[in-house]
């Protein structure tokens, strides 16, 4: 076989592989989660009033505020104004897929060139951020991307030790830090990995260096400044632990389940790979985002981000699952991959059938007090009580409400006023007097969730009536 004809087949290969990514890519993205709510209503905010300097949703004064996710914000409203939820999907689609390609060309990259092994990596990738469900209409997904992209960049310059590469870096930090500031410092730190390889001598370490200091000037280009760079400092801690992403990894839950057993494949990689040179860069990158998944499911998405990466760097030696790249395996992966991507598709379609009402996923459950509230409840001068979870759905609505999911504003060290996070936590338990809590607020309307500790309490309270009851809320209104 010529060189002609053998960079045909391989190109080929490569063509058959990518459509397979990007097929599955769109077929396993997940569905809507709440958080939606609270981005499209800012999003709606943000494009009629500009950028607030107070938090303008919630029964609370003069709040200090920082729309952090303020271009995700006014990208996702934008997207729903014109083609609502299927819009918002393809958006998540595309950008998965634009991230599952540049997975796939890192992992070419670091295995030497075996794009069967890469697509091979990937596949399972996709199914474990599938079945981890961090594909949604979060911030994350443009997250996620950008620090896949500068991945990309990090390991062109340690491949090539050239050092136009690392132009792209202060360009993802001006975006990092506008479509999701909380994230913005996950970029340093996947550059220290690269910064304290020392054992790698094909590239400097003087100019990523540099770049990290141009990477943290080119953040301030962001509404909030220095703020901006130091908001994710402030919006952590103890208060928080009740919301369950903030926890650390279980074993007894799905993503718990996840990441042991990734964590026992990743160790069985290591010794199984031992006679080769480790890479002081993507072992880091394993350890610390490992170590973060541990201490916070958030996290998880973070570590499986990395691990196409270092099993295509452990992999990639020819004495490893070299059949793989035999030509006649490379025929049969072909017509496999054709029939794979078939399947593939019709799952999509299936998928994103399911996702095109998406509404009801989220809001099923307040589908019946929604309704009373807006026959019967005047959004002007209401005064409500919600919990963490329903806030962000009732403030898109329309009303004032007591919390929502945007955990971080909640958080005196955020808001410089009241740590309304913990007296929220103390209410929700029960731990605290209701009638100082009510007084302190002056709710005209309360909506608890049925065995709520502050529903028992508003039965027996002869200031509040209640008018509204199925099988999860129940509204209270003031007499």
């Amino acid at each position: 076989m010529d060189t002609a004809e053998l960079k045909k087949r391989l190109r080929n290969t490569e063509l058959w592989c990518a459509a397979a990514l990007v097929a599955l890519s769109f077929a396993l993205v997940g569905s809507i989660s709440n958080d939606i709510w609270f981005l499209l209503n800012s999003g709606r905010y943000l494009l009629a009033h500009g950028l607030p300097g107070r938090e303008p949703f919630t029964i609370h004064q003069d709040l200090a505020f920082q729309m952090q996710q303020w271009l995700t914000c006014a990208v996702f409203w934008l997207l729903y104004e014109k083609a609502g939820f299927i819009g918002l999907m393809v958006l998540v689609n595309l950008v998965h897929a634009l991230q599952t390609w540049v997975l796939y060309r890192i992992c070419i990259l670091v295995s030497g060139g075996k794009r069967i092994l890469s697509s091979l990596i990937l596949w399972v990738y996709l199914i474990l951020v599938w079945i981890t469900g961090f594909e949604r209409p979060r911030p994350w997904i443009f997250s996620f991307f950008l620090l896949t992209v500068q991945l990309w960049v990090q390991e062109n310059y340690a491949q090539s030790g050239r050092k136009r590469w690392l132009l792209w870096l202060p360009l993802l930090s001006v975006l990092q830090i506008n479509f999701h500031t909380a994230m913005w410092p996950m970029m340093l730190a996947f550059m220290v990995p690269y910064l304290l390889d020392f054992k790698d001598r094909r590239y400097e370490k003087l100019p990523l260096l540099l770049s990290a200091v141009w990477m943290a000037a080119a953040a301030l280009v962001n509404p909030y400044g220095i703020d901006g760079l130091l908001y994710t400092f402030r919006s952590y801690g103890p208060e928080l632990t009740f919301i369950s992403e903030m926890n650390p990894v279980k074993i007894t839950n799905l993503i718990g389940m996840v990441y042991f057993s990734v964590l026992f494949l990743t160790g069985l990689l290591f010794y199984a790979t031992k006679g080769r040179r480790i890479r002081i860069s993507h072992f880091l990158l394993v350890l610390g985002t490992g170590y973060m998944a541990a201490s916070a499911v958030r996290h998880a998405g973070l570590f499986l981000l990395v691990l196409p990466l270092v099993f295509a760097g452990r992999m990639g030696d020819k004495k490893l699952l070299s059949f793989i790249e035999d030509p006649l395996w490379k025929k049969k992966m072909v017509v496999n991959t054709a029939v794979f991507c078939i399947v593939l598709i019709c799952a999509a379609k299936v998928t994103l059938a399911w996702v095109w009402n998406p509404y009801m996923n989220t809001t099923d459950h307040l589908a019946g007090v929604t309704e009373y509230m807006t026959e019967n409840v005047d959004r002007e001068g209401t005064v409500l009580y919600t919990d963490y979870n329903t806030g962000g759905y009732l403030e898109y609505l329309g009303y004032r409400c007591y919390i929502d999911p945007r955990a971080e504003v909640f958080l005196e060290k955020i808001n410089k006023k009241e740590d309304i996070i913990s007296e929220f936590v103390k209410i929700a338990e029960g731990k605290a007097d209701y009638k100082d809590f009510v007084e302190k607020y002056q709710f005209t309307h309360l909506l608890v969730e049925s065995d709520a500790p502050l529903r028992f309490s508003l039965k027996h309270d002869g200031e509040y009536r209640e008018v509204y009851e199925d099988e999860e809320y129940c509204l209270y209104e003031k007499r």
